[in-house]
């Protein structure tokens, strides 16, 4: 007979014993091939959702800036004719809150993304046969029509923050009328199924609030829309918008997809206008230069390096004079001796003494004195100091001006300086231009007439004061040197309102104006200015790799579930060849050498393994499709989003089989390796162990009692040291403190104990007699004893690892405000989406905000008892576990000094004691890269953004980076999930234009939680404020990992119920071992009941040990955790597991109860 020959008739011959080992196979192929299928079905189901979510859109620029909407039709042309099916489409990109009043019942809706558009953008969208919304009518997603409880053609009130053209920080920027209400009627409702109804720029599956609206509509209600000259108003306006989205031609998602948005930048730039840029270039013909001046009043850093490079640019070898000009309205100038003589409102200019010298700029005519010297002395012109201050040189003035404070306040300051010189009234000195144009202030015939940007008291202008705004308006009465007015005046927007620069001899001011406005739109830096286009959709794609590896997730979920098909592969393997010793023993006495036999029978295990890999295979499709389907149901909190698709790629299901065939392989080869060492004749009278020496045992035996006591007593020790607060409660490292570990080792030891225990229980010395059938169970166990505790171990490892991962959970619902705890103190958490100007937690500033609870005194009171912390925010991507997407830069919020000094949260492997004064520290920067350090979330630093403490994150990216952010400290299960956090000082510095606080944290009294959030949200409606507990917030965070913990519990509980099938396999192999003492009993008078029972007892004394071992030490393990308030445990769902592996596991044991009875006496008792 040929070894092949051989090899089949061992196939078929124990075909029972090779089903088993498949079927094993099969399961272990189909959990790892399952699992490869759930992670290349979630990439593939991010990747079509993104492709849903931006439809055409394939480039896309959208921030705060402004732009003429003429600027989409100017850019449509080259790129027309470059490629003739890019189109591009203008829009407003708003955020806002809407509202729906139903009898008493107002529902809301905040932080909703509102876009406004038109017939160009909409057809680039995922809407179906949709109409775009007509003017009057709005367009809803789902989400946000179910959250105002609405239906179509019912009406909605939108609330959106008015741009400010000026900035609000600043003192002449608008801070009372910050929001407008636009009455709209719902058109249509987006289902989620439509792209449009995720419509956005941000990567995420979960569907956002969006609202689509007519740009008409938006721009008119936000001052945007076109104004056209007229008899009251002779300055006209274009439209305004400040998005625009490119739809390119054929296959948009190529690799070069970033080099192309950078050529649409260029094309961009060469069409950009000055108007683009909210600048504007004047023409001072009279006075022989030109003025670079910005409609927002003062020049940002980037402008002024670009006018300074287009000046250089048009010098032709030649140097053109440049002046720069910074000039501030103040309150008051008084004469020092006598503050009757004193002026109202005049503005202060500062300039560049040296360069204001020369023509065209100077120099100025001083009646007396000269310029200044000092940084306290200033300039003064004539009418000022003679008319009315009476004031001459060397005397002191006091100048009265506004400061503007964090949260809008207004102090009023006021410093001494000394007339160094007083200049006549003449061509220079009374240039007009110097100041900026400001509609409503500049252009107002009296002082009553102005668009007052903060409280004026008119009472105190004189008429000298209104004289002088008769005859030269806002001509600068004062002057000081450039930089004591930015020591006086600091703006983090800008420290220039103007920049002048000489007309070149031979040249017209218009001609030069004209020439110089193209220098500077030259010169601009795009990317800097935020007017760059980004490859938004390959963006996107890109990002839908995830962040959570969801193959490398369910492998680790069904860790336990492979591990225990993979040992009972073995077992049964090992099994059928325990049952066939005699004739491998025979087979070896004729001749086959044992390597030959254990190479026979791992052919023989190849084609087994190999045929079930190849079903687990086909199976692996089936079982993740079940897993999907939990993933959009049972286990939803893990990706919030039931749009989640099966998708299998050849190579996912390849790489499965091969893993399978490897593991099994390994089992069978593990289930063979003893066999080698038993000799022929040894295998011939039945035996499938090596001879183990009694002196052996004992041995061992001691040695696992010395253990036992050992892991006992040491347990015993570290539970006491707990409990009597012996042990610090200091963290130790990874957000654990060192209670925490005592109390885990504590568990781990006890489960050491528990099996070294047994061990030695089992392997004692046995003189008494046998008196019961529980005695003689016990005793049966003890023959096998490496096997049994084996057994044991497998099994209470595994409860002991779900036990405690079950135990884990939190509910934060149930924990009370703890200054040190992931709540920080806080009661609520609230955002709003018009960022506030004033602080809620005054009456002074809600006062500002429109607040009216009089006649509500409980209300009024409640109000009086909140504190808030008002942080600054940029918002930026979701870094959240709740995200699935790769993020790029999260939300960044400013954390206001007043938090650093308050403190609190829980930190970990941070150092120091006070660890927020590290967001004031200033980090070193980097390769000269500005550094500065920032807070976060440990969750959302080490799984989405995957950084540690110390570790930078370059913006925008690490080959250009423009700053780095700089991990100074992490908190640990925290409110600030998703978010990175840094001192209000670096915010300031690195987003100048960010106005207003935006996220909120407010403490109250705890049992008037919900009335608190109800007053606050009913009073703030018109800014989208909304109101949770911190306590809920802090729970959708957590529904990820709580989730994840009862998936793991879920897949783990099918592996400890596989894993009872081993036992059931163990307690076969110790039947066919004891087969001829089992029919000796039979044949001595036992009957099958009693032989049943037998083997009962032995199974339950090993699963009921190894399940009440495993539980034990684990809920010592978590007892701190179970100890505290926002424990919560599932005990239903993990009694019901632990009772279904007892029963699953008793019934796995009739196999060996069938086999015992089923023994046949005589021919078993002759082969004896």
């Amino acid at each position: 007979m040929t070894t092949f020959r051989l090899l089949l008739n061992s196939l078929a011959f124990y075909w029972r014993t090779h089903l088993a080992v498949l079927l094993g196979v099969a399961a272990g192929a189909a959990v790892i091939g399952g699992a490869l299928i759930v992670g290349d079905s979630v990439r593939e189901s991010l990747r079509q959702m993104t492709l849903k979510r931006l439809g055409r859109v394939d480039y896309a620029i959208s921030g705060a800036k402004f732009f003429t909407e003429g600027l989409a039709s100017r850019l449509q042309k080259p790129l027309s004719a470059q490629a003739g099916d890019t189109n591009v489409a203008p829009a407003l990109s708003m955020r806002g809150g809407l509202t729906h009043q139903v009898d008493d019942t107002i529902n809301r809706a905040g932080g909703v993304s509102v876009f406004g558009v038109d017939e160009r953008l909409w057809a680039m969208l995922d809407h179906g046969e949709i109409a775009p919304p007509a003017s009057g009518e709005v367009i809803l997603n789902r989400r946000v029509a179910d959250a105002l409880a609405v239906k179509v053609g019912d009406d909605v009130s939108l609330n959106i923050e008015v741009p400010s053209a000026i900035p609000r920080e600043s003192l002449l920027g608008e801070r009372n009328d910050l929001t407008r209400e636009l009455p709209l009627r719902v058109a249509t409702v987006l289902e989620d199924d439509l792209g449009a109804a995720r419509f956005g720029l941000s990567p995420g599956q979960q569907i956002p609030p969006v609202a689509f609206t007519s740009l008409g509509d938006l721009q008119s209600t936000l001052g945007l829309a076109a104004v056209r000259p007229s008899r009251r108003n002779s300055t006209a306006k274009p439209a305004r918008v400040n998005s625009l989205f490119v739809a390119s031609a054929g296959d948009a998602v190529v690799e070069d997809a970033a080099s192309h948005a950078s050529r649409l930048t260029e094309t961009l730039h060469a069409e950009l206008s000055i108007e683009d840029l909210v600048l504007r270039v004047v023409p001072v013909g009279e006075r022989g230069y030109v003025s670079l001046e910005s409609t927002r009043m003062i020049l940002d850093d980037e402008t002024v390096d670009a006018a300074g490079s287009a000046a250089e640019s048009l010098a032709n070898g030649e140097e053109i004079a440049t002046s720069p000009v910074y000039v501030y309205l103040v309150n008051e100038f008084a004469n020092a001796g006598d503050r009757q003589r004193h002026a109202m409102y005049s503005v202060v200019a500062g300039i560049d003494f040296q360069r204001s010298a020369q023509p065209p700029f100077g120099p100025f005519e001083y009646l007396s004195g000269g310029p200044p010297t000092k940084p306290d002395e200033i300039v003064l012109n004539e009418f000022l100091a003679d008319e009315q201050l009476n004031v001459a040189v060397g005397d002191e003035v006091v100048v009265k001006y506004y400061e503007v404070g964090s949260h809008g306040e207004l102090p009023e300051e006021e410093r001494r300086f000394r007339v160094a010189g007083i200049v006549k009234l003449d061509d220079v000195a009374s240039d007009r231009s110097l100041t900026p144009m400001l509609e409503g202030i500049t252009d107002a015939d009296t002082f009553s007439d102005w668009e007052q940007p903060f409280e004026m008291d008119l009472s105190r202008i004189t008429g000298a004061d209104e004289d002088y705004w008769d005859q030269y308006r806002a001509t600068p009465k004062a002057f000081l040197p450039l930089s004591v007015m930015r020591e006086l005046f600091p703006s983090r927007y800008g420290t220039l309102t103007s920049i002048r620069v000489a007309v070149p001899e031979g040249e017209t001011a218009d001609d030069f104006a004209a020439r110089f406005r193209n220098s500077v739109i030259a010169a601009v830096d795009l990317q800097e200015l935020g007017l760059a286009f980004q490859p938004v959709k390959l963006q996107g794609l890109q990002a839908s790799s995830g962040t959570t590896d969801f193959t490398q997730l369910f492998v680790a979920f069904s860790f336990f579930l492979i591990l225990s098909a993979a040992i009972l592969i073995g077992l049964l393997f090992r099994l059928g060849v325990e049952r066939r010793a005699t004739s491998i023993g025979l087979v070896q006495a004729i001749g086959f050498t044992p390597a030959k036999v254990r190479r026979l029978y791992l052919a023989e295990g190849a084609i087994v393994v190999l045929a079930g890999a190849a079903l687990g295979t086909v199976a692996a499709v089936a079982y993740a499709a079940l897993m999907i389907h939990g993933l959009t149901t049972w286990w939803i909190g893990a990706i919030g989003t039931r749009f989640l698709y099966l998708s299998a790629s050849p190579m996912s299901l390849a790489i499965g089989f091969c893993s399978a065939v490897v593991i099994a392989m390994v089992a069978v080869w593990w289930g063979l390796r003893r066999l080698s060492k038993v000799t022929s004749r040894a295998l011939l009278a039945g035996a499938t162990e090596p001879e183990q020496t009694l002196k052996g045992q004992q041995r061992r035996g001691r040695l696992a009692a010395w253990l036992a006591i050992t892991a006992g007593a040491v347990a015993l020790l570290l539970v006491a040291g707990g409990l009597l607060d012996l042990i610090p409660g200091d963290e130790a490292f990874g957000g654990f403190s060192w209670q925490v570990v005592a109390f885990f080792i504590a568990g781990t030891l006890l489960l050491t104990a528990a099996l070294a225990g047994l061990s030695a229980w089992l392997g004692r010395d046995r003189a008494d007699a046998l008196h019961s059938a529980v005695g003689l169970g016990v005793r049966n166990a003890e023959r096998q004893r490496l096997r049994s505790v084996s057994t044991v171990g497998l099994i209470a490892s595994a409860t002991f690892v779900l036990v405690a991962v079950a135990a884990s959970q939190r509910d934060p619902s149930a924990e009370l405000p703890q200054k040190d705890s992931g709540n920080g103190g806080f009661l609520l958490v609230a955002q709003s989406t018009t960022p506030l100007p004033f602080a809620i937690d005054t009456s002074a500033g809600r006062e500002k905000l429109g607040v009216n609870v009089a006649g509500k005194s409980s209300d009024e009171q409640l109000l009086d008892q909140m504190h808030a912390v008002s942080f600054r925010v940029r918002q930026g991507d979701d870094a959240s576990c709740l995200n699935l997407y790769q993020t790029g830069l999260p939300t960044v919020l400013g954390a206001p000094h007043a938090m650093i000094e308050r403190g609190g949260f829980k930190f970990t492997s941070t150092p120091g004691d006070r660890p927020w004064s590290l967001l004031e520290q200033k980090a070193d920067d980097v390769q000269s890269v500005p550094t500065y350090p920032v807070f976060g979330d440990a969750n959302t630093l080490m799984y989405s953004l995957k950084k540690g403490v110390g570790d930078l994150i370059y913006v925008p990216n690490e080959e250009n980076p423009r700053y780095a952010l700089r991990v100074a400290g992490m908190l640990d299960g925290s409110v600030f999930q998703g978010v990175l956090m840094m001192s209000e000082a670096s915010f300031i510095e690195l987003y100048p234009d960010i106005d207003g606080y935006g996220y909120f944290l407010i403490e109250g009294p705890v049992g008037q939680r919900d009335e608190l959030s109800n007053v606050l949200e009913t009073q703030l409606t018109p800014y989208g404020f909304d109101a949770e507990p911190v306590a809920d917030r802090i729970a959708d965070f957590l529904a990820v990992q709580n989730t994840y913990l009862s998936t793991f519990q879920a897949l783990g509980g099918l592996g400890l119920l596989l894993g009872t099938f081993g036992l059931g396999t163990v307690m076969l192999r110790n039947v066919l071992e004891r087969r001829a003492e089992l029919a000796l009993l039979r044949a001595v008078g036992f009957k099958n009941a009693k032989l049943a029972l037998l083997v009962l007892i032995e199974n339950a004394l090993l699963l009921l040990w190894g399940l009440a071992a495993g539980t034990a030490a684990a809920l010592l393990a978590v007892s701190p955790h179970l100890a505290s308030r926002g424990a919560d445990v599932p005990i239903g769902p993990g009694t019901a597991m632990l009772g279904g592996v007892a029963v699953v596991g008793m019934l796995a044991s009739l196999f060996a109860v069938r086999a015992a009875v089923q023994t046949p006496i005589v021919a078993t008792l002759r082969g004896e």
